[in-house]
This record gives C-alpha cells, structure tokens and sequence, in this order.
C-alpha cells in the first residue's frame, strides 16, 4: 500500500446486550455511527457496562450519526443518556412520542446542543464516505409511527449488510417488492418472536451468505436457536452466545468476521 494512502473499508460491531442491542460502524477515516443504545432501568445501564467501553476500545471520541428504531422508555433513557454523554452531529429516529417526557427530553437536548434531527423514512441516505452509505428501507410512512419498524441497507462499495428490526408480515412484504435491492451479503436480525410466514422467501431473495442475529429469545413462541439453524442455510452468529460480533468489508472482497475482546 503506496504511503499515505489508508485502506477504505468498514467496521461493524455488534454489541452483546443481552436481550438489547447496539451497533458501532467506523470507516477508514474514524466516521462513526451509533445506531441504538440498549436500555437504562434499575437492573441494566447498557450504556455505561457494554457501549462505552466498545466505543473507548475503537478510540472514538464521537459519533457523527446516532440511529434510533423504536423503543420503550428504557430504550429512549439510554438514547437521553448517550445524547449527554457522547458528542453527536446528528440524529435519525423512527419518530419520537409528542406525549413522552422522555422523548420532549431527548428533543430539548438536540436543540440545546445543536445536533440535527431527522425523522427516518424511505429512501433517505447517509453518506459515510465516497464508497459507503446507508439507505432506509423502511418505514414506510414517517406519520404512522405506531409500531413502526426500522429496516436500512450499509453499503461499502460492493459489499452490503441488510439491518432489519423484529418485522412483520406486511414489512416483509414490502421489502420484498424491493427484491434487487435487499440483495446482501450479511443480514442482521433481532431474534425473532416468531417466524412470519413469508420469511423463508424473504431469506431466498436476500441471498446472504452469513446472519447475525441480535438479542436473545425472550418469548415461549420463539423459535430456538436448534430450531434456527435446522432452517436457514446460511451461517448464523448470535450475540447473547459468542458476545460481541465484529464484521469487516474492505469493499471488495468477502465481509470477514473479526475476533472480539
């Protein structure tokens, strides 16, 4: 490599939470973006025991994009938190509750520091760098934000990881109409609670090659993890049994695993 020039790729980190979930990406040039944050409650500060030692560990000192899918209002204390502790430029939300302190909260603290806010829909992009960007696939509609779920392609030049919420049916089928587009080599899943029906012909349009799946089964309808593996042909990751999952695209050639400490 001539001097000088640095190697243009992508990091992805997929946190362990345990039944949470976090994702760090870093470009060649120390990008970043944060997309969810765990909880906070009494029993669980994710923020504080999994997120920030990861983000001193990749030597971030910012995140130039937090994400936001949907949540409670543990979810959205840990979004208020990182909002106060972390420097951010800007914000993307799958809408916030006008009724909740908690989100009039998180909205006073992006005016009070400036940082642009953005409410996700389809089609909106971030550019990370000349090679790399993230495309909304869902939702759908950015006024109907009940149960709304969060799907959105990561791009590194030729490389791509499809990153879905717990989806239903109808998104499904939404995504599916997409067909060329959710094409991907990664796919990340939250664990499911249950299967819909279309999923299998979901996994054959999207074609991946590795699965990561975030979270941990929470539910007795839950399929097992034996149950997973018997039916889906590529290779699965989970967080909650191999802790944090790290992925590596240099752009061009097959998205490689990372070994984690």
């Amino acid at each position: 490599m001539a001097l000088g020039i640095r190697k243009k790729g992508l990091d992805i980190i997929f946190l362990d939470l345990g039944s949470n979930e976090s994702t760090i990406i870093k470009n060649w040039d120390d990008k970043s973006i944060l997309i969810n944050s765990g909880v906070i409650s009494m029993f669980s500060n994710d923020l504080k025991r999994n997120i920030l030692p990861a983000i001193k560990h990749q030597n971030l000192k910012k995140f130039n994009w937090l994400i936001k899918s949907q949540g409670n209002s543990n979810h959205q204390s840990s979004i208020a938190k990182t909002v106060e502790t972390i420097p951010i430029d800007t914000i993307w939300v799958v809408g916030l509750d006008s009724d909740s302190w908690i989100d009039e909260y998180i909205r006073n603290l992006t005016e009070l520091k400036n940082i642009d806010y953005n409410i996700i829909h389809r089609g909106a992009v971030i550019r990370i760098d000349n090679q790399s960007y993230i495309q909304f696939l869902l939702p759908i509609d950015n006024f109907q934000l009940e149960n709304t779920q969060l799907a959105m392609k990561i791009v590194n030049d030729s490389n791509s990881i499809l990153f879905i919420d717990k989806l239903t049916d109808s998104d499904f089928e939404v995504l599916m109409n997409d067909r060329e587009v959710i094409k991907s080599d990664v796919l990340k899943m939250s664990y499911p609670k249950q299967i819909s029906h279309n999923f299998n012909e979901f996994l054959n349009i999207v074609h991946v090659s590795k699965i990561v799946i975030t979270g941990a089964k929470t539910s007795n309808n839950s399929p097992t993890r034996k149950e997973l593996e018997d039916m889906i042909e590529a290779k699965l990751f989970f967080t909650d049994s191999v802790g944090a999952i790290w992925l590596y695209s240099d752009g061009k050639n097959q998205i490689k695993v990372k070994k984690w400490k």
